[in-house]
This record gives structure tokens, sequence and C-alpha cells, in this order.
């Protein structure tokens, strides 16, 4: 459980939309037993963003 409060703690660090992130890596989870290493790495938020700038929280001030 703390793993997952973690992940989500690092979408809020990096203005991910935590709903928009776990829909996309929970629908790729079972094509990932082949990927690499840096395939994997690339789900985390922080650079999972990059491709997906859409999902980015914007600050309401």
């Amino acid at each position: 459980m703390s793993f997952i409060c973690s992940l989500l703690g690092t979408c809020k660090e990096q203005h991910v939309n935590p709903r928009l992130w776990l829909n996309d890596i929970l629908a790729k989870m079972p094509y990932l037993e082949k990927a690499s290493d840096k395939e994997k790495q690339q789900l985390l938020p922080q650079y999972w963003i990059k491709t997906h700038p859409e999902a980015a929280i914007t600050e309401v001030q």
C-alpha cells in the first residue's frame, strides 16, 4: 500500500493527474512482462507526463 501512496505522491509533486496516469499504466500492465527496464521506467509519473502533457495539472490561483 505504501508503494501506491508513494507513486500518487510523485504524481502530486510532478503535477500529474493521478487518475489519468493510473488508467493508462493499468491498461499497459498486462503487456509489461516483456518490457525492458527502460520501458518500465518511462511509466513513472515524472517520465510519463512528458508523453502525456494533457494530463498535467496546472495550479489554480
